[in-house]
C-alpha cells in the first residue's frame, strides 16, 4: 500500500531541485511505513521565527495503538529541515517499531553513576568525626597497585 504524503508549505515558493529533495526524503520515509496498516504522513513547511529559516514539522500517524511519531526542525533550507525531520523520524520508528515486538529498552545504558559513587552513600568530610571513605575497589596487597613501574606512563 503506497503512502501518499499531505504537504502544506506555508513558506515561500520551492525550487524544482528542493521539491525533488524533499519527495526523495517522504519516499524513505514511506517505504519503512509500508507494513502498515494505516500510515499517513503530514509534512508542513513554514518560515521559522529565525530569520532566514525554515521549519518542517513531519507527522506520522502508524495506524497501530494510536501511535503518531512527530518531529519538527529548522534549517536555512526547506529540502534539509524536512531531511532532518525523517531522519528523527526514522529513528522514532525504530524505536516504536522494536517495542511493539518486546524487544529489551532501546538507546543509551544509563547514566546512573555506580552505587559506591552515589552522593547519599558517600559520608560527609567536613565534620570532625567523620569516616574516612574506604574505597572497596581497591586492594593494598594487589601488585599492580603497589609497583612503581606500572604506574608510569609509557612511552
Amino acid at each position: 500500500m503506497a503512502v501518499s504524503p499531505t504537504i502544506i508549505n506555508r513558506a515561500d515558493e520551492l525550487s524544482e531541485v528542493e521539491q525533488k529533495r524533499i519527495d526523495r526524503s517522504l519516499d524513505s520515509l514511506a517505504k519503512r511505513l509500508e507494513k502498515f496498516s494505516n500510515p499517513e504522513i503530514d509534512l508542513t513547511i513554514e518560515k521559522a521565527k529565525l530569520a532566514g529559516s525554515i521549519d518542517a514539522t513531519v507527522k506520522v500517524v502508524l495506524g497501530v495503538r494510536d501511535t503518531t511519531l512527530r518531529s519538527t526542525e529548522t534549517s536555512r533550507t526547506a529540502d534539509h529541515a524536512v531531511k532532518l525531520a525523517c531522519d528523527d523520524i526514522k529513528k522514532q520508528l525504530e524505536r516504536t517499531v522494536a517495542d511493539l515486538r518486546g524487544a529489551d529498552s532501546y538507546g543509551t545504558p544509563s547514566r546512573r553513576n555506580p552505587e559506591h559513587l552515589r552522593p547519599a552513600n558517600q559520608t560527609d568530610d567536613t565534620e570532625e568525626d567523620a569516616e574516612l571513605f574506604v574505597d572497596e575497589t581497591f586492594d593494598e596487597g594487589d601488585e599492580r597497585n603497589t609497583d612503581a613501574w606500572v604506574m608510569t606512563p609509557p612511552r
